[in-house]
């Protein structure tokens, strides 16, 4: 059986990719790793993955003219609420950002001028880290259908799984609780949560803890930068012990993290405190934990 463990935050800048990235240096080739946020994916800078497969991702169906039908009777710009329809020189020219793809345009056309296409919205790529396998993917600018690709993007992660024999699958999850998050942890085996102590950090905790326990998901926490800010640690404990929450860890901020990170290296490659580096080993002890408690 396949396990699935999602990190996730509520917001972006808390550290997921970092935590992440760490746990790929620890389970060396014993899981596969994925990063899930197709907006802005940015695991493959310190994974320097090797491409070995492609996979197009098909959006939203968009319209096209045919100009041997086209008469320019402008009934696709007077029907099309988007405003995305403008007629020049007796030309229909689609604007792809205002266009929600409705088929409106399509259906109005007397002349059968205009069809709709699959649009190619982004790109899925298989790879081969030093970590072991890496699947990521990237939504072209604009694009939409997110959620979509998310979704898309562990079914494949899954099928690497599978053929690599590997029985756990570490998700880097997009920021916020939107539809891209919601596809992210749906059906997965535990949620890992990194805050900040701060009041943003605190209030967005909450929120992705809500969406995890709507889809009755176990939840943990782990705190980063925790010496940034006391008493917004205490806080964050007090909501985990009045949710019955556990905390895995707390990993202090260190400008060693970050000379590593440009180096692109992880938290266990860099030459970052020993205290650190045996913190995430904890955390990741305290993730296998929760995942037996689970019976997963």
């Amino acid at each position: 059986m396949i396990r699935e463990v999602a990190i996730v935050s509520g917001k972006g800048g808390t550290g997921k990719s970092t935590i992440t990235l760490g746990l790929a240096s620890l389970l060396k080739d014993k899981a596969v790793f994925v990063d899930a946020d197709v907006d802005a994916p940015d695991m493959y800078i310190v994974m320097e993955p090797e491409l070995l497969k492609k996979e197009d991702f098909e959006g939203p169906r968009f319209p096209v003219y045919i100009p041997d039908k086209c008469t320019g009777c402008g009934l696709c710009e007077q029907n099309c609420r988007f405003d995305a329809i403008k007629i020049v020189d007796m030309k229909p020219v689609f604007n792809e950002f205002k266009c929600d793809a409705c088929g409106v345009c399509w259906r109005v056309c007397p002349f059968d001028a205009i069809e709709v296409r699959r649009d190619i919205s982004g790109e899925i790529y298989i790879s081969r880290s030093r970590f072991g396998p890496f699947v990521h993917a990237r939504l072209f600018p604009g694009r939409e259908n997110s959620g979509k690709l998310v979704s898309r993007l562990r079914v494949v992660a899954k099928a690497v799984a599978d053929d690599a024999k590997k029985d756990l699958i570490i998700l880097d999850g997009p920021p916020g609780v939107g539809c891209p998050v919601i596809s992210t942890i749906t059906g997965v085996s535990l949620t890992v949560g990194i805050v900040e102590p701060t009041l943003s950090g605190i209030h967005d905790i909450i929120r992705v803890y809500e969406l995890s326990t709507f889809f009755n998901i176990p939840f943990t926490i782990v705190i980063n930068k925790s010496n940034i800010n006391p008493d917004m640690v205490q806080r964050i404990k007090e909501f985990a012990s009045e949710n019955g929450i556990k905390i895995l860890g707390e990993i202090p901020f260190s400008r060693r993290i970050v000379e590593a990170l440009l180096q692109r290296k992880t938290i266990i490659e860099g030459d970052v405190e020993d205290g650190i580096k045996e913190e995430l080993k904890r955390i990741w002890n305290g993730i296998q934990s929760m995942l037996s408690l689970t019976g997963l």
